[in-house]
C-alpha cells in the first residue's frame, strides 16, 4: 500500500489506526478465492419468512457454515442470504432443509454465474481521498 501511494509506512499505520479508533474501517478482511477451496457454487436466496419464525430463522442462519453473508431487507422479503456451496446438489439441500424447517411466505434464489465486481466501492484514490491526503 505504501509503495503503491508513495505515503510512509508510519503514516499510513498512524491513519489506519486512526479510522479503526473512528470506526470509519470495522475490519480488516481478504476476499477468498472461493473455488480454490472447492466451493464453486454461490447463492443468493431473498426469504420473507412468517414473524413467529424470524428470530430462530437468523439465529440459524448466523450459525450456518455456509453462509457468507447475511442482511435483513426489505421491499417484500426479510433477508438476503449469501450462501457458499461445493456442490449444486449441496446448495438444493441446504433450500431444502431450510423450506423444511421454517414456513415462508415468500422465497427467491439466485445462482450466482459469475463475479463481475466485489468490493469496488471507494477501493481507489478518486473514489477515497481522505486516504490519499
Amino acid at each position: 500500500m505504501s509503495r503503491e501511494t508513495r505515503i510512509p509506512v508510519s503514516t499510513l499505520y498512524d491513519r489506519l489506526r486512526h479510522f479503526e479508533e473512528s470506526q470509519v474501517i470495522k475490519k480488516h478482511t481478504s476476499i477468498v478465492n472461493f473455488g480454490i477451496f472447492g466451493y464453486e457454487v454461490r447463492i443468493n436466496i431473498m426469504v420473507k419468512v412468517s414473524p413467529s419464525f424470524r428470530k430462530e430463522f437468523k439465529v440459524r442462519l448466523l450459525n450456518h457454515e455456509n453462509v457468507n453473508n447475511l442482511y435483513k431487507i426489505n421491499n417484500g422479503f426479510d433477508f438476503l442470504i449469501e450462501g457458499v456451496f461445493k456442490s449444486v446438489q449441496e446448495a438444493e439441500s441446504f433450500i431444502d432443509n431450510i423450506e423444511e424447517n421454517f414456513e415462508f411466505r415468500k422465497l427467491e434464489v439466485y445462482y450466482v454465474t459469475e463475479e463481475i465486481k466485489r468490493e469496488g466501492f471507494m477501493a481507489n484514490k478518486e473514489t477515497l481521498p481522505i486516504l490519499y491526503r
